[in-house]
Order: structure tokens, then C-alpha cells, then sequence
């Protein structure tokens, strides 16, 4: 083993060795521990006992008989006794994914899943929209058909179809036809064209999610956002996909921004005594539509409000409703205090997901549709040769360095979990992507809290 064991607090680590493990150990506490992975976003709860023993293991020169014999000389054990005990906590670190293979940890681009913008037709006009082209491009029926099958014939897992609005898109039956066996689908909406037939229809796919979007919890907040009539649509949308029994199939997604954002907790009673079981909250982004009316839009909508927000949902400053699970929007943050890694395991899409518009131009996600971020054209390219292009290798290549290459990020103990947060994020707001965004120091801090809080809590040991 050629790692060291380095213990420290969240605050930045200096001189850690590249490749060591680290030990998140709260201020003034000497007792349980949070393992780290050098190399991923996982992590293992171990007692000081295990520290003391992965520290022999992994320092310089260390082995397990090394260990097994400091820990019979400090505990007055028999050595058999003393390997058996080095031997569990070698085991627990294989089965946790410390040790052992590490190929299944490699970031390195492949098919995983796809955004795909059917079309750029939509029934509102919102004032947030990323997209506000004017020249309400289609792909045509017969390129989405051959895009599901490259995704699938590449071992991709999943597909969004998003628009515009998708149920205005005259090939959509064709493509869940051709998707469904293969595919993981999500369908973006607005809900309002969301009719009986639809929701029959969507309710024979094998297992699909449907996001509707609803972004205030009156008509007066929603329709100022999206129109006249657009909430009672879409909550009409939302009766119809439960009423064909897809009731936990849906998702609400809100945009935070000027008009709402002291309104969010309403939201959040709103899906529950709807019966609905996962609400999402996006962060808004100065583009498209949104850039232009970003003096209204993202009035007040800056890091001390998104902070506010966050403490809402992540610090108990608010009770949530049973049964309902709510995402903040913060980005970077994806924690299973379960146990064992980040939830989802890497939090950014890029290298794994692709984004093609209706245009056929792809990009990295969704978020980062930019010519700096252009990776080729799907109308006439294959995913594969665009997944395995250089373009898609350098912004890769980008994605996996920033961790390492900004600063701050290079001393910080979870750069692993957020991987620098979003790139999007961090170019609209300083104009690069080599740059921490505004909220960072805020997810540190709640890093710290959530396992500071596991580790408060008596429970299983390593």
C-alpha cells in the first residue's frame, strides 16, 4: 500500500501527500472518525482503534504485520489476535472500495446518459427560459431514433427528452417506443398539455420519471412567471399523471429566482398535500431569455440569499413534510449519510452525460451549452464519435484538473465530493471555469456539519 493516513479538521489541508487518506475528525474530538478516499467521493466511519491501524498499514514502510504488531505492543494482545483484528479492518476497507481494484473509480469519458432537446416549440414563454431562439428548430424524427439507438448500442443507461416543450414534438411516441426497453426515461414538462393520453401512454413506459415544472405555489407567482392559465394547467398535468398511476413517478422542479424565493417552503407544503414525493429547486442562470430580463428575474438573488435558502432545507431551520424529498440546489452537495460515497457517486455529469439541442449541437450538460464547451453536432455525427472526440477529452480533461489546479480547491478536504462544484456555475459568475463559485466556502461548512452529525450519532464502526 502506498498511502499515508493524514488526520485533520475540515478546514484546508496543507502539505497532504497526493494519494494519502484523510481523516475528518472534528475539532476537540478523539474518537470515531470519517475515512476519506484519496481518489473518490466515498468515506467509512472508523473508530480510533481502525485509525491507528490504517495509519501502520499505509505510512511509508507500513504493512499489515507492522500494524498487527503496534497493535498487540499498544493493547497487550496475541499477535494472532492482533491480525485478525488488522485483517477486518482490511476487509472493511476492500468492501467499502479503499482498497483493492480501483478501475471501477476511473472518470474517463463513456456513454452514460442523454439531455436530448426535441424541439424548441413550446406553449409559453417564460421569463427565465434558457432557450428563447427564434428559430424553433426540430430534430428530425428519424436522427432521435438512430441517437437512442447509439446510446444503447454504446451501454448508455438513460435518456431525458426535454424541449421546448416535448409533447408538442410530432415524433415522441416513437421515440419512448424505442427507448423504453433499453432506457431509464425522463420526460421534462410543463404539464400542461399533460391530457388522459399522455398519461396513459407514459404510464406503460417501464419505469419512468416525469418532471413537471412549477415554479410558484399560486397562480399568481406561477402564471406571472409563465403566463396566464400556465398553474392551473399544470396542476391539471399533475392530476392526470396520478390519476393513470404515476403518482411516484413525478417530480416537481422549481427555478429559484426574484418572485419566489421567499416563498419556497410554500412550495414545499404544496407538493406534499398534492401527494407528490420529490420536489427539486434550481438554481437560475443568467441565459438565454433569463440574461435579458436578469434586472427582474434574478433581482436579490445573490450568494446571502442562496445561503438563506440553503439553511432552510439542510440545517433544520425549517421542518419538512414526511415523505417528501427536497433538493436545494446546491450544487457540489450530494451526500448518502448512509454510509459509503457520495450519493449518485460523482456529482458531475460531464464525460459521462451528453447534451444535444434540437440543432443537433452537443455540449457536456445541459448547463455548459456555450462554443467554448462545443463538442460537435449530432445531426451529423455519431455520439460515439463525439463521446470519443477530443473536444469531449479537453473539457473532460478540464472537469477532472479544476480539483487539483484551483488553489483553494487543491487544500480542501472534500474536493472529492463536490469536484470543484459547477463549471457553469463558476463561469457565470466570474467569467471562468477555473474558479470556485461564490457558495463554496457555505458547502464546506456543510460537509463538516452533515458528518460532524453521523459521527454524533452511535452507529456502526469500521
Amino acid at each position: 500500500m502506498d498511502q499515508t493516513t493524514v488526520e485533520a479538521t475540515y478546514k484546508p489541508v496543507q502539505g497532504t501527500p497526493a494519494g494519502a487518506f484523510l481523516a475528518y475528525v472534528p475539532e476537540g474530538a478523539d474518537g470515531d472518525a470519517i475515512l476519506l478516499h484519496p481518489r473518490a467521493p466515498k468515506w467509512v466511519r472508523v473508530n480510533r482503534t481502525a485509525r491507528r491501524i490504517i495509519t501502520r498499514m499505509t505510512e511509508p514502510g507500513g504493512s499489515a504485520e507492522a500494524a498487527a504488531q503496534d497493535l498487540a505492543a499498544a493493547y497487550g494482545l496475541a499477535p494472532e489476535a492482533a491480525r485478525r483484528d488488522v485483517a477486518a479492518v482490511e476487509a472493511d476497507l476492500v468492501r467499502h472500495g479503499f482498497l483493492g481494484n480501483s478501475e471501477d473509480m476511473e472518470d474517463k469519458p463513456r456513454f452514460g446518459s442523454l439531455f436530448l432537446i426535441l424541439t424548441e416549440r413550446c406553449n409559453l414563454a417564460c421569463a427565465h427560459c434558457y432557450g428563447g431562439y427564434p428559430d424553433r428548430e426540430e430534430m428530425p424524427v428519424a436522427r432521435v431514433l438512430e441517437l437512442i439507438d447509439e446510446l444503447v448500442a454504446g451501454g448508455g443507461t438513460s435518456i431525458t427528452f426535454s424541449g421546448g416543450e416535448p409533447l408538442l414534438y410530432p415524433g415522441l411516441e416513437q421515440a419512448l417506443e424505442r427507448a423504453d426497453p433499453h432506457l431509464r426515461i425522463q420526460l421534462c414538462t410543463n404539464g400542461i398539455l399533460m391530457d388522459a393520453r399522455w398519461a396513459a401512454r407514459l404510464a406503460r413506459l417501464r419505469d419512468p420519471l416525469i418532471q413537471v415544472s412549477l415554479d410558484g405555489p399560486t397562480c399568481e407567482i406561477h402564471d406571472a412567471v409563465r403566463g396566464p392559465h400556465a398553474f392551473d394547467g399544470a396542476l391539471r398535468g399533475i392530476r392526470r399523471l396520478q390519476e393513470a398511476g404515476l403518482a411516484d413517478k413525478i417530480v416537481l422542479a422549481a427555478t429559484i429566482q426574484a418572485i419566489n424565493k421567499d416563498h419556497l417552503m410554500e412550495m414545499v407544503h404544496l407538493a406534499a398535500g398534492m401527494g407528490v414525493s420529490k420536489l427539486r429547486f434550481l438554481p437560475l442562470r443568467p441565459e438565454g431569455t433569463a440574461k435579458t430580463t436578469w434586472d427582474t428575474t434574478g433581482d436579490g438573488m445573490d450568494t446571502a440569499t442562496y445561503e438563506r435558502i440553503f439553511d432552510q432545507f439542510l440545517n433544520g431551520t425549517e421542518r419538512l413534510p414526511r415523505g417528501l424529498e427536497v433538493s436545494c440546489g446546491l450544487s457540489g452537495f450530494t451526500l448518502n449519510q448512509a454510509g459509503g460515497s457520495a450519493a449518485g457517486g460523482l456529482v458531475c455529469s460531464v464525460g459521462r452525460n451528453l447534451c444535444v439541442e434540437a440543432s443537433g449541437e452537443a455540449y457536456p450538460c445541459a448547463a455548459l451549452n456555450r462554443e467554448s464547451m462545443r463538442l460537435g453536432n449530432a445531426r451529423t455525427e455519431s455520439l460515439a464519435a463525439i463521446i470519443h472526440g477530443e473536444a469531449h477529452a479537453r473539457v473532460h480533461g478540464i472537469k477532472q484538473r479544476r480539483m487539483h489546479e484551483i488553489e483553494a480547491c487543491s487544500r480542501c478536504l472534500w474536493r472529492h465530493f463536490c469536484q470543484s462544484g459547477c463549471m457553469a456555475i463558476a463561469e457565470n459568475e466570474s467569467g471562468t471555469v477555473w474558479a470556485r463559485e461564490s457558495i463554496c466556502e457555505y458547502r464546506q461548512r456543510a460537509y463538516a456539519r452533515a458528518f460532524s452529525s453521523i459521527l454524533a450519532v452511535p452507529g456502526p464502526e469500521a
